[in-house]
C-alpha cells in the first residue's frame, strides 16, 4: 500500500507565496514543498536537513528552487545596497541550490520525506536525471522600479538579465544577473515579479 505523503506548506510567507504559484501552475501534482530531507545531522540532532525550499520532479527533470526574503536597505547607496542584497540573496541561493543538486545527485537513496527520516522518497533518481535550478530572491522590485526609473520613467519592476554577467560582474552592475557560476548548472534567478508572472496563469494561451 502506498503510504500518504503530507506535504509541507512553507515556513515563511515567502516560502508560501511560492508554493501557491507552484500548485497554481500544476507543479503541484509532482512537487515536494519544504518536505524533503536529508539524513545529513540526524544521528546527532534525530531531525534531518531541509534539501531545499522546494522540489519538483517531473519524469527525467528535477527543478530545485531556493527561497530567500532578504530586505534591500533603501537608506544606503543603491551600489552598497545591491552588493549586500545580492551576495545574501543570490549568492547564497546558488550556494544552497548546488549542494543540494550535488547531495541528491551523490546520495539519491538518503532522501526523505518527513524530518525523521523514516519515509525514503518514493522515486528512484539516477543519473539519467536533468537538473534546474531556480533562486527566488523577493524583495527587489520596489527598490529596481526606484533604481531604473531615474534613467528611464516606466521602467519594469524586474531585474535585468545579461547573461554574459558572471557574480562578480553583477555585483558592479546593480540590477543585473546574468549566468553568474557559468561552469556550475545554469542558475534561473527571479524576483518576486517575475515568479509570479512565470507561475501564474496570466500569460497562459487562451482557447
Amino acid at each position: 500500500m502506498l503510504r500518504k505523503i503530507i506535504r509541507g506548506s512553507g515556513f515563511t510567507q515567502s516560502e508560501e507565496k511560492l508554493i501557491e504559484f507552484a500548485d497554481d501552475a500544476f507543479f503541484g501534482l509532482w512537487s515536494y514543498p519544504t518536505n524533503v530531507y536529508s539524513d545529513e545531522g540526524y544521528s546527532k540532532n534525530k531531525i534531518g536537513k531541509e534539501v531545499s525550499d522546494l522540489l519538483v520532479i517531473f519524469d527525467k527533470d528535477i527543478i530545485i528552487f531556493s527561497d530567500k526574503a532578504i530586505t534591500y536597505n533603501k537608506n544606503k547607496d543603491p551600489k552598497v545596497a545591491w552588493q549586500r542584497w545580492f551576495k545574501k540573496s543570490v549568492i547564497q541561493s546558488c550556494t544552497q541550490l548546488f549542494g543540494a543538486e550535488k547531495f541528491i545527485k551523490d546520495h539519491p537513496e538518503r532522501l526523505f520525506v518527513d524530518k525523521e527520516c523514516s519515509v525514503n522518497l518514493p522515486i528512484k533518481i539516477d543519473n539519467s536525471f536533468n537538473f534546474h535550478l531556480v533562486a527566488v530572491t523577493n524583495n527587489i522590485s520596489d527598490p529596481a522600479i526606484s533604481y531604473f526609473d531615474k534613467i528611464e520613467k516606466g521602467s519594469s519592476a524586474t531585474l535585468v538579465n545579461i547573461f554574459p554577467l558572471n557574480a562578480h560582474q553583477c555585483l558592479e552592475n546593480p540590477f543585473c544577473v546574468g549566468d553568474v557560476y557559468p561552469d556550475k548548472t545554469f542558475v534561473h534567478i527571479l524576483d518576486e515579479t517575475a515568479l509570479k508572472l512565470l507561475l501564474t496563469d496570466d500569460l497562459l494561451p487562451v482557447d
